[in-house]
């Protein structure tokens, strides 16, 4: 079949790569316009795009609902397959590929439907979450689902290295996925049960709160890892923490404790070890390299 693929994210490169070496053939990449970026503003384009710019495929940027009409209609894909697109695409649009289109989701669907749904999984303490591949509606994460594959969740695993697999096992979905169309079996519609949102993360909930137990400090740093990143500050400076632990240690909440090259900050009901941090306008650093330039007292704290 020919496949045209949307998406503005690195998660979309298993899938591409997979069916690339497979029977279909790609048509074209839709992707977000280029932004502006750097001191000079200059446009760039997304990872994405830069990843794949000399492959054979054309990578086209529409900028309206509009244009991507108009973009999908040249391409005239037998079926399209968006990851990660981040954009709202219309009927008039679904209607345009024979075969509609699919879409990869992170978890088994019809929970946590929403832009974030690995970083909410972490967060809610969950020990498995999954993917699935659905046929796309106007509805948020709601058309019928071809596949769904249950993935366990690693006890110090970030949202970044989870998506990362998910990513990796998806894209073997999305290929038996092309195979159940091909064999005109249909998808089955989402369970009335279970259903739950996870709408896109806020800076604002990124933010670390030292009075709430350790066990929801160490879930707030890994759901938010890499982005936006779990931040908190210290003496008005900003500091996003990557990588943490739950510790033994009991410290009052926010409290800093220097242990030799260990970082341990105090939590609502004990502490956690920092093992990197990065303060604002600085590189990502390690707790030991921190330390070393940090002038710590009684009386330091992150709030």
């Amino acid at each position: 079949m020919k496949i045209a693929i949307a998406s503005s994210s690195l998660l979309a490169v298993p899938t591409i790569k997979a069916v690339q070496e497979s029977a279909h053939s790609i048509v074209g990449l839709i992707t977000n316009p280029d932004k502006a970026s750097g001191r000079g503003q200059s446009l760039s384009p997304n990872e994405l795009a830069a990843y794949f710019l000399n492959q054979q495929f054309p990578i086209l940027k529409p900028s309206s609902h509009e244009e991507l009409r108009e973009t999908v209609k040249e391409l005239a894909p037998d079926i399209a397959i968006t990851i990660a697109y981040g954009r709202i695409i219309r009927q008039e649009t679904l209607d345009i590929p024979k075969f509609g289109w699919l879409n990869l989701h992170f978890s088994l669907l019809p929970a946590y439907r929403g832009a974030a749904p690995v970083q909410r999984a972490i967060l809610d303490g969950l020990q498995e979450t999954g993917l699935s591949v659905f046929r796309l509606d106007a509805g948020m994460d709601t058309g019928d689902v071809y596949i769904n594959k249950l993935v366990e969740i690693g006890l110090h695993e970030n949202s970044g290295e989870l998506l990362s697999r998910l990513a990796t096992q998806g894209a073997a979905a999305i290929l038996e996925t092309l195979s159940l169309v091909q064999n005109g079996v249909a998808p089955k519609a989402q369970s009335d049960s279970g259903l739950s949102l996870a709408p896109k993360i806020t800076v604002d909930e990124a933010r670390i709160d030292w009075s709430s137990g350790q066990t929801r400090v160490d879930r707030l740093v890994r759901a938010m890892t890499p982005r936006p990143g779990a931040w908190t500050t210290l003496n008005g400076v900003r500091y996003i923490i990557s990588k943490c632990s739950i510790s033994q240690a009991k410290l009052p909440p926010g409290s800093v404790s220097k242990n030799g090259d260990r970082l341990l900050v105090g939590t609502g009901d004990g502490s956690i070890e920092v093992f990197s941090l990065q303060p604002s306008g600085k590189r990502m650093m390690t707790a030991a390299e921190w330390l070393r330039g940090a002038r710590l007292d009684s009386e330091t704290r992150f709030e």
